[in-house]
């Protein structure tokens, strides 16, 4: 069923994907696989996420790799939209050592990519992050939502002043966002 919910969230209904999640998650008792579902669900819409990831989080119990994938997840919120680098930083580098360590290489790219921009927001970049994460990405075949390292690699290209290399990278996602259906992240490429 959460697989189903990404891909039809991935496919350009993501208003759909989030219903199904919403209802999927009224019906799980508390546990692991509820905890898989709020993370999907705030993936899905970043409202509340903090709330959410909170419970997800004491729900995980010791399912290693999901905690991880809630710590990439809270730092993302953190760097991007609450404006606390060093906080978001610590959870992105503490989700890419666990996946590090059980060599998960989705795990890896988001936290890669999170970490990387958190270092550059600071004024320490380290590429090598953003590297390892296209690197990554250009390996991984799955659904594609919006925060994927190539979104990221083009802010960052914009941020630093590289504009040409921006904007190929904006224009790419655009057109692919165009080609697959997503309307809900033309805007943002």
């Amino acid at each position: 069923t959460m697989a189903a919910i990404l891909h039809r969230a991935a496919a350009g209904d993501k208003t759909a994907a989030l219903a199904r999640c919403e209802s999927l998650l009224a019906l799980m008792p508390p546990g692991r696989p509820r905890a898989e579902a709020i993370t999907l669900r705030v993936v899905l819409d970043f409202a509340g996420g903090d709330e959410f990831l909170a419970q997800a989080l004491g729900e995980a119990g010791d399912d290693e790799l999901l905690r991880g994938r809630i710590f990439e997840l809270q730092g993302w919120m953190a760097i991007m939209y609450r404006g606390e680098l060093r906080r978001g930083l610590d959870l992105s580098e503490r989700a890419l050592a666990i996946a590090r360590r059980l060599d998960d290489p989705v795990l890896e790219m988001l936290a890669a990519s999170s970490a990387g921009a958190g270092r550059l927001l600071l004024g320490e970049p380290q590429p090598a992050l953003m590297e390892r994460a296209l690197a990554l990405a250009s390996e991984h075949t799955g659904p594609r939502l919006g925060r994927w390292p190539q979104g990221i690699h083009g802010r960052l290209c914009l941020w630093c002043g590289r504009l040409s290399e921006a904007r190929q990278t904006l224009e790419a996602l655009h057109a692919g966002f165009v080609r697959s259906g997503m309307e809900f992240q033309r805007p943002y490429r």
